[in-house]
Order: structure tokens, then C-alpha cells, then sequence
């Protein structure tokens, strides 16, 4: 059966993605050492829940349950609280901005549900507390 390495996601507007970039251009001055894999800002987005390896087919009956959801609001607002590094701060492959929730937590947990379905794997299960971040 074909899986797929999937996550919630949420887009983020330009001027954040904006401003990531900028971010993202110190950094990479000073990681320039280590394999950090560095995206397009295209790409940047705050994942909500991290999946792990998945089937395809479960991916889209989880996309399709989550387009079923009504959600009632049109932003949400986040600070950061920093910048983190996965696996460590010894050997980053990725570098994530952690963010403090500050509006809509109880509106984003209404799909927790849905996901614990789909998300089975340890890595998905260790990643449930950590996911509310900004990746690249």
C-alpha cells in the first residue's frame, strides 16, 4: 500500500513568510556547517500535527473528514518563542520557529481526534506534544 509522509498544516500569509526568509538568511550564515536542508519560502507553513508515515488512502479520508469540520474563524494569532532544532542544537536537520498560542488552541483541537486515527507511528506519537511550530 503507497504511504505518504504527511502533517496538518496551515499556510501562512506572505508578510510572515516574508519576514521567516529574512530569518532564515542569518541562520543559514551561521549553520553553514551542518545538513540543514533549507526551504523555499514557499513552502513555510505552521504545522499543526505531525502524521508521520501514513497510507495514502487514510491521508485522504483524514483530509476529507477535516473538510467536513466547520471552522468558525478566519485567523489566528501566534508569538514565538523561539527557534528550535530537530533532532538537537548538536546535529540540526531542521530548524523550526516554536511558537505561544494566543488565539484559537480549542478551535485547532477538534481535529486531534481525526488525526490520532490516521497518526500510528512512535515518530508521530513523540511529535504530538511539539507541533505547534513554524517549519522550513
Amino acid at each position: 500500500m503507497k504511504k505518504i509522509r504527511a502533517f496538518l498544516s496551515l499556510n501562512l500569509e506572505d508578510s510572515v513568510k516574508i519576514r521567516i526568509a529574512e530569518i532564515q538568511k542569518e541562520l543559514q550564515k551561521k549553520l553553514d556547517e551542518y545538513p540543514v536542508k533549507w526551504e523555499n519560502p514557499e513552502k513555510f507553513h505552521l504545522t499543526l500535527r505531525f502524521l508521520g508515515d501514513v497510507n495514502f488512502k487514510d491521508a485522504e479520508n483524514l483530509k476529507d473528514e477535516l473538510g467536513n469540520i466547520n471552522w468558525s474563524f478566519k485567523s489566528l494569532r501566534f508569538t514565538s518563542n523561539g527557534i528550535g532544532f530537530f533532532p538537537n542544537p548538536g546535529k540540526p536537520n531542521v530548524v523550526y520557529i516554536g511558537l505561544d498560542e494566543e488565539i484559537g488552541h480549542g478551535r485547532i483541537e477538534c481535529c486531534d481526534g481525526h488525526c490520532d486515527q490516521v497518526a500510528r507511528t512512535q515518530e508521530a506519537r513523540e511529535c504530538r506534544g511539539n507541533n505547534d511550530r513554524i517549519c522550513d
